[in-house]
């Protein structure tokens, strides 16, 4: 990264006065436009984003390409280009007077939010509404933002009454360019943690529903203050652990992640459901842009009632909601007779130690004690024990367990009628 000091000029006309901020694809200095004697930001990219011929010719074009959307919460970008003394891209936006998201769900309990839901919806609902519209602009003029993140939303002091501050969208257009640019940059740009499974594919379709993913993860960052995925609370997580989770292992609903963080705030009446819906592998899965994701939201951070705390099936057992992935079977069901073997107990479950299997066998007994227990059974009264059996016949069947662990097909689908 280049080392800039007060008093370097960029394209000949923004003195550099201070840094500002600093991010996985740049450096952002108050700058001052000695053309206007106005102060901007301005944003010093990293050299590798136009190390390409033809990135280099897109990059100014692709950089401007907020100025197509027809919303006040897209960043005002002045002018940008590459800067041929130091050969560097360069961005130079209005200069916002604020705090990106993530500092205030970094000092989400300071704030009192992890105490106080209805501050926490009210909070999101303010938010999001802005975001989605700022997104919904974009998504109507076909464009995608594809780095989504709490860093790249800006709460901003407003210029009008009624609102506590305008959200602005960063980036856009400078993620298509980055996303490109992977094959060839050293350093790592944007964050696995809010990016959508498509974009781990190189060559895949990008469309708006990319964005909804982001703004369910984002939403539940500021219903709960933490983040969705696990290896989030980890300081040593790995890339590959956080692909892991990701890409192949159940996603888990929104309220049963909150209690494996430890969060006893309850969530919406409902907001399982659209979290689920936003956070699908498969985008046509999602919904397909922010207007209609928000239009779906907004009646759940608006309502006072929260969801009903999980109910205990048997044996401190706790229910949860469904298992997400696709819904294509496998090429035949494992025969009722099989599953209704009852040779092994309920201590199998118990020393199963790789710890995405073990959610899977108890999310199985979870399912088959509320499907299974409705069923007419061989034998009379229902028994928890008679259910872990099931589980642990599931853990003998290897070929069953690896489709149900990727979540290639939901347990409700695999299960027989």
């Amino acid at each position: 990264m280049l080392s800039l000091r007060p008093g370097d000029i960029i394209a000949a006309d923004f003195v550099i006065e201070r840094a500002l901020s600093q991010g996985g694809m740049g450096q952002v200095f108050v700058a001052r436009q000695k053309s206007t004697g106005k102060r901007r930001a301005l944003k010093v990219m990293q050299p590798e984003l136009v190390q390409d011929a033809k990135l280099r010719e897109r990059f100014v074009r692709e950089a401007q390409v907020g100025a197509l959307i027809d919303s006040d919460h897209i960043v005002e970008v002045i002018a940008a280009g590459i800067d041929p003394l130091h050969a560097v891209p360069w961005l130079a936006m209005e200069l916002l007077d604020g705090h990106p998201l993530d500092e205030l769900c970094q000092n989400y309990q300071r704030l009192g939010l992890d105490q106080r839901p209805d501050r926490a919806r009210s909070v999101a609902e303010e938010v999001l509404r802005q975001l989605c519209h700022g997104l919904a602009a974009a998504h109507r003029a076909g464009i995608v933002h594809r780095d989504l993140k709490p860093e790249n939303i800006f709460l901003a002091k407003p210029r009008r009454t009624g609102v506590t501050y305008t959200v602005k969208i960063l980036d856009f257009g400078i993620a298509r360019i980055a996303a490109e640019a992977r094959a060839t940059a050293t350093a790592t740009i944007g964050s696995p943690f809010w990016m959508a499974p498509e974009q781990t594919q190189q060559g895949s379709t990008v469309t708006p529903a990319t964005d909804v993913w982001a703004i369910g993860l984002i939403t539940f960052l500021l219903l709960t203050g933490r983040q969705y995925w696990l290896s989030a609370g980890f300081a040593d997580s790995t890339p590959v652990q956080v692909l892991r989770e990701l890409v192949f292992e159940p996603l888990r609903p929104a309220s049963a992640r909150a209690r494996e963080l430890g969060i006893e705030v309850p969530l919406p009446v409902g907001f399982d459901a659209w979290f689920g819906r936003c956070v699908n592998r498969e985008p046509a899965g999602r919904f397909p842009d922010a207007a209609r994701a928000f239009e779906a939201l907004a009646p759940m951070l608006q309502s006072p009632k929260a969801a009903p705390p999980p109910r205990a099936v048997s044996s401190g057992t706790i229910a949860a909601g469904p298992l997400w992935g696709t819904t294509s079977l496998p090429a035949s069901k494992p025969p009722r007779e099989m599953l209704l073997n009852r040779t092994k107990t309920f201590e199998r479950l118990e020393k199963i130690t790789d710890p995405r299997e073990k959610a899977v066998m108890r999310y199985a007994l979870h399912v088959i004690v509320e499907r299974l227990g409705r069923d007419e059974r061989p034998e009379a009264p229902f028994d928890l024990h008679y259910y872990c059996e099931l589980v642990a016949k599931i853990f003998e069947d290897r070929e069953t367990l690896d489709v149900l662990t990727r979540g290639d097909v939901s347990i409700l689908d695999w299960l027989p009628e």
